[in-house]
């Protein structure tokens, strides 16, 4: 026996019956006066105006809470940066001298001087913390090493010896 015999298929006969069908019919178009287009054509264009000031209203109304909220932050953390500097201040443990009302005015203007410049001071700290709007940076922690897969491993196959048309 040979090859070609042995491998031989036989292919069984396979009818296909294609039946032919018709195409569905197709609708009619609905048929429109040009009175009857120029309304819809009205009435879309009404309906995009509406909705494009309904979505600028939306986005105005989110752009002023937003807003307000940044302010409101911004009042917490000026508050809480006052009550740090002012806690971190040693405290004046003297009693306050009385002194004629001519020597205690300069006192005072140096006072509103004083806390002019740390408004400032703070006013600046804000506006770099706004400004700069990014957590501190966090030291990555190094990841671990996965060891790496062995390659896989090839299996050589042994060729089968071959006397004439028959193997061993």
């Amino acid at each position: 026996m040979s090859d070609s015999e042995v491998f031989k298929e036989e292919q069984p006969n396979i009818e296909i019956d294609l039946e032919e069908t018709a195409p569905k019919p197709a609708k009619k178009k609905r048929v429109m006066t040009e009175e009857q287009k120029s309304r819809l054509k009205e009435q879309l264009k009404k309906g995009r105006e509406t909705s494009m000031a309904n979505r600028q209203k939306t986005a105005l109304a989110k752009r002023l809470s937003n807003k307000e909220k940044e302010e409101e932050k911004d009042a917490i953390l000026a508050e809480s940066l006052l009550k740090r500097s002012k806690k971190s201040a040693p405290p004046d443990l003297t009693p306050p001298k009385p002194t004629p009302a001519k020597v205690a005015e300069p006192k005072q203007e140096e006072k509103i001087k004083a806390d002019t410049t740390e408004l400032d001071a703070l006013k600046k700290e804000l506006a770099e913390l706004k400004a700069h709007n990014k957590p501190k940076a966090v030291a990555e922690a190094p990841k671990p090493e996965t060891p790496k897969t062995p390659a896989p491993v090839r299996r050589v196959v042994a060729m089968k010896k071959k006397k004439g048309n028959v193997f061993f």
